[in-house]
């Protein structure tokens, strides 16, 4: 299991306004569809996870990149995108080559006045099983 986990202030709640998937087997190149948030000050957080360690770039599309994750067969991507008004956003991931890969992406609404959402602290955990 991998799991990437931060914190973060200025958010309404922990239930997302919106949220997207997407999978493909064999391809390099990782999307996550797309997310429209309500909210004008808003987070969006997109991941990728495939099964090989085959990162090349990313995120795409003024994400910003947090820490890799992965153990054996197991590798996720993840990218933040912090905004102030509520657009349709995707991100994105490119591997060194074609193989299974599964990616989602939620965003989270902040206060109508007030900070916008910030980054508080991040952190990564990885259990190999043992």
């Amino acid at each position: 299991m991998v799991l990437n986990a931060s914190e973060w202030s200025g958010l309404n709640n922990a239930v997302p306004e919106a949220t997207n998937t997407n999978t493909a087997t064999a391809s390099t190149t990782v999307t996550t569809n797309s997310v429209t948030p309500s909210s004008a000050a808003n987070l969006i957080i997109g991941m990728g996870g495939w099964t090989a360690n085959d990162y090349s770039s990313g995120p795409t599309n003024s994400f910003n990149r947090m820490t890799q994750t992965g153990v054996g067969a197991i590798f996720q991507e993840s990218g933040y995108l912090i905004q102030s008004s509520a657009t349709a956003n995707s991100t994105g991931w490119t591997l060194t080559a074609g193989i299974n890969w599964a990616a989602s992406i939620a965003a989270f609404g902040g206060p109508t006045t007030g900070p916008t959402p910030s980054q508080r602290s991040a952190g990564f955990f990885m259990n190999n099983g043992k």
